[in-house]
């Protein structure tokens, strides 16, 4: 008799497909292998001459696997744009769908995405390192019911793609450094604070700078969000640095919190430590976990309805900040949702 999940809280391994790429793939079958209420069944998108796990089918494309392939649910690992596609497959066949990455490369591409999946049988969700720390971080920052920061910094650090990967292609990853380093940042940001109000932003250093490209191919990247409270909040982002790193810092003069990768932490201005933890692991087999809960448990699926929402505001805040660099003036988000016909998130 099979018992009941732990963690998700069903009975029998949710039955799943699989469409990746090249790049992506030996990643999210390390993931899956991880995954004690996941079984994988099919796949599409890894290399012919790449062994298969025992009992896992393979087809040519994700429209066939989620079509074909006895599933309940397709995980997505893959650039934005096959992402996208493999999405709107596994919709369309009724299936839960879990897309790792942004929500499309443009807010245009998200919100259709969003709305091929609103109202359905069958959960979207869409990956989210906020979903995974939450409440650990709110543990530390629960004595703050007033803390109202006047400044809040992000900086993002990463390890420079290889040219055969997609994140080193500005249209296939929708961008350069920013698009690809600063999405799990923002949707932290983006919990806390509402959209803001215009974006401001500059980017540089350039690996190509060809007319034939969407989007810029920066390596290094600044912007300003900017609420009408007062409230302005600075993003860089950048390729280096020996290890990939990054920080979140909300100051007021008298106490600043601060998030990474690894740890929050609540301080007083001259950095001694008030309470300061680990944060839980937000891989790909954590996030899947997450997704796994949200199709079998009602609080879990309104979580991942939530982060589809800041995912879209995400989406929202890059294609802005992109704008702004080609225009030099401030731009904003909520023309995005106006000009899609989509509903601004609520404050």
């Amino acid at each position: 008799m099979a018992s009941e999940s732990a963690t998700s809280g069903h009975v029998q391994p949710l039955q799943v497909g699989l469409a990746t790429t090249a790049t992506d793939c030996r990643s999210a079958l390390d993931a899956l292998d991880h995954c004690a209420d996941i079984e994988l069944r099919a796949l599409c998108g890894v290399p012919l001459e790449a062994p298969l796990p025992p009992g896992v089918e393979r087809f040519e494309s994700p429209r066939d696997l989620a079509a074909r392939a006895n599933i309940s649910a397709l995980i997505v690992v893959a650039d934005p744009r096959s992402g996208v596609e493999a999405a709107l497959a596994g919709i369309a066949a009724r299936k839960h769908v879990y897309l790792h990455g942004t929500l499309g490369r443009t807010f245009g591409e998200g919100a259709a995405l969003a709305k091929a999946a609103d109202g359905g049988p069958t959960v979207l969700a869409v990956e989210s390192w906020w979903e995974r720390i939450r409440e650990p971080f709110r543990r530390v920052t629960r004595t703050l019911e007033d803390f109202k920061p006047s400044l809040i910094s992000i900086r993002v650090r990463g390890t420079p793609p290889e040219p055969r990967d997609w994140r080193y292609d500005p249209e296939a990853a929708a961008g350069g450094a920013l698009a690809v380093l600063a999405p799990g940042w923002l949707d932290a940001l983006l919990s806390m604070r509402r959209l803001p109000e215009t974006v401001s932003a500059a980017t540089g250093r350039f690996r190509r700078d060809s007319a034939a490209t969407p989007r810029e191919s920066e390596d290094h990247a600044v912007a300003l969000l900017r609420w009408s409270a007062g409230l302005n909040a600075t993003v860089e982002v950048a390729w280096g640095g020996a290890h990939p790193e990054g920080l979140m810092l909300l100051e007021n003069g008298e106490l600043r919190v601060e998030l990474s990768d690894t740890s929050a932490a609540l301080r007083r201005a001259d950095g001694t430590a008030i309470e300061e933890i680990v944060l839980p692991r937000a891989g790909l087999t954590d996030q899947l976990e997450l997704f796994s809960q949200a199709i079998f448990r009602d609080e879990a699926r309104a979580a991942a309805r939530g982060a589809i929402d800041r995912s879209l505001a995400v989406r929202a805040c890059l294609d802005s900040i992109y704008l702004s660099a080609r225009t030099s003036q401030p731009e904003s988000p909520r023309n995005l949702y106006a000009a899609n016909g989509w509903p601004e998130p609520r404050a």
